[in-house]
């Protein structure tokens, strides 16, 4: 009974999912139901008929009634899906309704976002609030907050998107970040941080169970008495009988409760003691009674409420901590109705105990106390008095608005007081959405234990009721273009992982320039438009994109095609993901509908995970469970793809590989300079130079600008990847018949020989055969291929992909393996696991672990080749490569131009160009050595004989826009390069000023290791005597000298630079890796709070205004160069917080 319960409850939910899809709403079912009973009657009247004079007969109307009765039961299962689906949508509504309303929305914004957010709800069951709507929502359920008197500072609540996070450990860190951000330097901001929401799956979201940040134990003594807050008894006894948490051995009226987390799926909760530096307490004092001191009392300053729902449309945030600050009375009622201080108040000010009123005369007395101590030691606090009349004020707003304003009478002027002008007004208590809503204290709900047992899952539907579901699938299957502009490929990348992800549905891939006008869209009956588009410059379309984004497009031309964008870009710059934007705009002016909201991916914040889950989404929306099991099992699909390589001859060849030279490319460029500016510099271990190049004739650029270079792999490269593939080219050699060496004699020159002869690849897929989607154009010979076009760098987000595709291959194993390639099949199978299997965050340290050892596909291959690319025998005769070069050659990516930021100025010579390159030669921890592909080839270069392709990029990045403008520069290393050209023209205009005197100071602040690492430092000099700078010279391994970075010089300097940041004019230049940004940025605002009487945010908020005028700008890259520092401090700071959890539950 119990596996047909299974099975038949299968069959209802698979019916309701069906239901849903096809937007059938519940109010039909009644209707259904009623002709269902209708067609049926005959049948129970003929039942009722045949059973007449039987013993027990059976009437029409019971059996009327009984089908009723089945049918409504059963039809509750199977709407259960559309009643969610119909509640949310009508929530939404309602919610964006109002936020239109707010946020003066027009009403074709409104119509497009509501159909987005329906489409993403019939797609997915929920959808997804933008920034901008969780802030405006936030700040309007504190606005419709009955209870609360302090609401006319509703529309300054700074709201915290911290819906991306993932781990126990990032979201305590952002606790201690809302703590700062609140106190703010003392001056307490209202803050709320909003984590992710429940999920549709979900009876409790992620929660906390703690009330408050900052709430204090309560424990009761032997004697029936109470140590510490009456009110947090329960909860402390909870903890410590489960030893949850260990008090301090000398219990206290005011030990700081821990934060306890409760995460979805995971039994135990997460436990955390906020450090002491971030729990911001008062000690209360009196300002004329010394002796209330000694009482101990004090409180917490933050009101950090962590344990409410906010309903935003539908969508609960059961996580969302807020504040906003106290009134003095709420303390007081605290001390004196939950700690019993009036006694103990009383001796301390000497008071008559029999005195009438002495309660009042106390509550005075701790107010007084209260609102002292509060305003002496720096925090916010509100007295009744003024609290009362704001909200009066925040009625009238209210009401000239034309809004009533909720109110609970018994917490606002129960609150004040009666001399207060809200004792006396008429409140009415009624309930406004969207609405911060209570919730039952979690912890009083959660079983024991042995009631955690996870259900066995239902049984698999049978095929055959999918009949009917089938027909309609095969005529609706999706046709998928699939889109990309790319600069730096990571789009590209992303846009072929969604490609091979939807392989079994035959998507499209192309560049947008390939698809300019759409055209395709219409000749190939698009169903499902994809694009992945980042930005360039500033807020340019990548160069494999322009002539889409200059391109015009047939009106309605995508009517009836749902389409889905993201923009990559980084948040550090102004036009951030503008391109995307603009391509989103252009779809649909076109008449796209949405698949999915339009999604920005952030550079600065890193893209992988983000961009994987938006892919992942994507697959999901496009080709879901069902529809892939149906295409799979009962449409007969075949998705074996064959590559196969086809061999052209080409006799003209030398006995070595040929190095490629740009001198044929249109945009090359000669290089004329290739120094060494380090002391002792070598190409092989430490080298940073000075290149130069001669610009093509109309060429220029301005000071700030980057220019991209086309890379080229190493011959050495090269050769050992065709070592590698040495069986399968020697062979194809062999085949040939021309080739005028052998093996034996000198295989080099016959792999050599192999190289240079041109091949093209064809895939076979379902029996058709095409051009394989290459990043290279064919026919190519191998030795082109792999020094132009294929990038052989291993990158974090390929693991997964490279791993998976393996397993596949390597599932089964063959007969005739020997042990060595049993035990490296092994070892895949063990990476498999890591990558696939285990928690996110286990995945994560093992991809990295995997570069580490495997940092390039060549370091892949040459371990596991014996197994993957050598000959393994299938059959008798046939002899085959697991994975063979015609395959791998098909997934590797491209080889992408790398920019670099321009160290001279057009003005000093206009025909030459120059960048600072320092050539990358680490070890990662594993010991592999990585060499920077682009770098490494620069630094080789030989001035005068070769030629580059390469070309301006327009940057952003631009120097002062006066002389008499104060200026700071921030690089270390490489990071002088732009400062170089904005020094260069500095020095041209005082050259030719008249009046000097009135030119603006310029601070350096450049990092190197040691004086022989000190580059230009002949030119800063000269610079330096002829007033065109003031150098600050930061030397991390200098011997006999402290370690020093820029960012110690600027706060050695902080006064100074806080005196240039304050100035109307200055303007402010980081480049360099983006940590020493961070940490600069850091120095900066501590500098503006030491020197310049600024908290925090005032601080934050002044770097900010600075941003928005052009006057602190980056130019920024990752942090390749300090690879084994970051990895290791990565690797600390996860192992510190390992160690701390695991004390917490231990």
């Amino acid at each position: 009974i119990g596996s047909w319960g299974n099975r038949f409850r299968s069959v209802l939910d698979h019916l309701g999912e069906m239901h849903r899809r096809l937007g059938i709403p519940t109010f039909s079912f009644p209707i259904v139901g009623g002709q269902l009973l209708l067609l049926l009657q005959p049948h129970f009247e003929e039942e009722e008929f045949l059973t007449v004079g039987e013993e027990v007969p059976v009437e029409a109307e019971d059996l009327e009634e009984a089908f009723a009765t089945l049918y409504t039961e059963v039809m509750s299962i199977v709407y259960h899906p559309m009643i969610q689906e119909e509640k949310l949508v009508k929530d939404a509504e309602e919610f964006f309704n109002t936020v239109a309303n707010e946020l003066n929305w027009s009403p074709e914004k409104l119509s497009k976002r509501l159909l987005e957010v329906k489409l993403e709800i019939s797609n997915t069951g929920t959808y997804s609030h933008s920034s901008e709507e969780l802030e405006i929502g936030a700040r309007l359920c504190w606005r419709n907050s009955a209870k609360c008197i302090g609401r006319i500072a509703w529309n300054t609540l700074e709201v915290r998107d911290c819906r991306h996070l993932e781990t126990p450990a990032e979201v305590f860190e952002e606790v201690k970040e809302h703590l700062r951000i609140a106190t703010g330097g003392t001056n307490i901001q209202s803050v709320m941080t909003v984590f992710k929401p429940k999920s549709i799956a979900e009876t409790w979201g992620l929660k906390f169970w703690s009330s408050q940040f900052v709430r204090y134990a309560g424990y009761k003594n032997e004697d029936g008495t109470i140590t510490g807050d009456p009110g947090n008894l329960e909860f402390t006894d909870y903890l410590l009988e489960r030893e949850l948490w260990k008090p301090p051995e000398k219990k206290t009226d005011f030990d700081v409760l821990p934060l306890v987390l409760k995460v979805p799926g995971v039994r135990k909760p997460y436990v955390y003691q906020l450090p002491q530096e971030f729990v911001h307490e008062v000690h209360i004092e009196h300002p004329t009674c010394p002796a209330i001191k000694d009482l101990g009392l004090r409180w917490a300053s933050v009101p950090a409420i962590s344990d409410f729902n906010m309903n935003l449309g539908g969508i609960d945030y059961q996580c969302c901590p807020f504040n906003g600050w106290f009134v003095s009375i709420e303390v007081v009622r605290n001390l004196m109705e939950r700690y019993k201080v009036q006694d103990r108040w009383a001796d301390a000010m000497g008071l008559d105990k029999t005195q009438k009123m002495l309660d009042m005369r106390l509550q005075h007395e701790i107010q007084t106390a209260v609102l002292h101590s509060f305003e002496d030691q720096g925090f916010t606090m509100v007295d009744p008095e003024q609290v009362g009349s704001s909200f009066f004020v925040h009625c009238k707003r209210e009401r000239d608005q034309g809004r009533e304003c909720p109110a609970q009478w018994s917490w606002i002027g129960g609150l004040v007081g009666p001399t207060n002008v809200t004792w006396h007004k008429e409140m009415r208590d009624f309930k406004v959405l969207p609405q911060y809503e209570y919730c039952a204290e979690h912890w009083l709900t959660v079983k024991p234990p042995d009631e955690f047992a996870l259900l066995e899952s239902a049984s698999e539907l049978d095929l055959q009721s999918l009949a009917k579901e089938k027909e309609s699938v095969l005529g609706a299957r999706p046709r998928i273009l699939i889109v990309y502009g790319s600069e730096t490929g990571t789009a590209e990348a992303a846009a072929s992982r969604l490609h091979r992800a939807l392989k079994l549905l035959k998507p499209s891939l192309a560049c947008l320039n390939d698809v300019a006008g759409l055209n395709i869209v219409k000749d190939k009956r698009i169903t499902h438009l994809v694009a992945i588009c980042s930005t360039f410059n500033r807020g340019e379309f990548p160069g494999n994109a322009k002539v889409f984004s200059e391109s015009d497009i047939e009106p309605d031309i995508l009517k009836g095609t749902k389409v889905a964008v993201c923009a990559l870009g980084s948040s550090l710059y102004p036009d951030f993901c503008k391109a995307g934007i603009t391509l989103e705009r252009k779809l649909a002016d076109a008449g796209a509908q949405t698949l999915a909201s339009f999604t920005k991916v952030d550079d600065a914040t890193g893209t992988d995970g983000p961009l994987s889950d938006w892919t992942q989404l994507i697959q999901r929306l496009i080709l879901p469970p069902k529809l892939e099991d149906i295409i799979r099992s009962n449409l007969n699909v075949q998705t074996v793809t064959k590559h196969n390589i086809d061999w052209q001859k080409q006799l003209d060849v030398t006995e070595e590989v040929k190095r490629y030279t740009h001198v044929d490319s249109p945009d090359c460029m000669l290089c004329v300079c290739n120094d060494e500016l380090i002391k002792g510099g070598d190409v092989e271990d430490r080298s940073t130079r000075k290149i130069s190049f001669k610009l093509p004739e109309g060429v220029k650029y301005v000071a700030g600008d980057h220019l991209s270079v086309r890379p080229l792999n190493s011959i050495d490269s090269v050769m050992r990847f065709t070592r590698i593939y040495k069986d399968e080219l020697l062979e194809a050699a062999a085949v040939a018949g021309d080739c005028p060496f052998n093996a034996a004699d000198n295989e080099d020159a016959m792999l050599a020989w192999q190289l240079q002869q041109p091949f093209s690849i064809k895939t076979t897929e379902d029996g058709e055969t095409f051009d394989a989607n290459l990043v290279f154009e064919t026919p190519a010979t191998l030795g082109e291929a792999l020094q132009t076009s294929i990038d052989l760098t291993l990158h974090v987000s390929q693991v997964a992909d490279y791993i998976g595709l393996i397993k596949g291959l390597i599932t089964k194993e063959m007969p005739g393996w020997d042990s060595g390639k049993q035990k490296l099949r092994k070892r895949l199978l063990q990476l498999h696991n890591m990558v696939f299997e285990d928690s996110k965050q286990t995945r994560e340290s093992s991809v990295n672990k995997i570069l580490s050892e495997f940092p390039t596909i060549l370091d892949f291959l040459e371990t596991f080749g014996p197994l993957l690319c050598t000959e393994t025998k299938q059959g008798e005769d046939k002899k085959e490569a697991l994975l063979p070069l015609a395959d791998i050659l098909s997934v590797l990516p491209r080889l992408n131009a790398r920019s670099y930021s321009i160290s001279s100025s057009p003005n000093d010579d206009p025909s030459i160009v120059s960048i600072t390159v320092g050539a990358v030669n680490v070890k990662t921890s594993a010991g592999v050595s990585i060499k920077g592909v682009c770098s490494n080839y620069l630094a080789r270069i030989q001035p005068n004989e070769d030629f580059v392709s390469c070309g301006i990029r327009t940057s952003s990045f631009r120097g002062p826009p006066k002389l008499s403008s104060p200026v700071i520069m921030v690089g270390a290393g490489t990071g002088l390069a732009p400062m170089m050209g904005f020094l260069a023209d500095r020095a041209l205009e005082l050259e030719s000023c008249v009046d000097t005197d009135k030119a603006g100071k310029c601070l350096l602040y450049f990092g190197c290791r040691n004086t022989d690492d000190h580059i230009y430092n002949s030119t800063i000099t000269k610079w330096n005597k002829s007033n065109v700078l003031e150098p600050n010279i930061a030397f991390s391994r200098k011997p006999s000298t402290p370690k020093t970075y820029v960012q110690d010089l600027i706060e050695q300097d902080s006064k100074n630079v806080c005196q240039f940041l304050l100035q109307p004019e200055t303007c402010y230049y980081i480049c360099g890796d983006a940590r020493v940004a961070d940490f600069c940025f850091e120095a900066c605002v501590k500098a503006l709070r030491a020197h310049g009487d600024m908290s925090r945010v005032a601080a934050v908020q002044h770097i900010k205004q600075m941003r928005a005028q052009n006057r602190w700008q980056y130019d920024l890259w990752g942090i390749i160069v300090h690879f084994n520092e970051a990895k290791y401090e990565f690797k600390v700071k996860k192992e510190a917080g390992a160690k701390h959890w695991l004390k917490r539950f231990t």
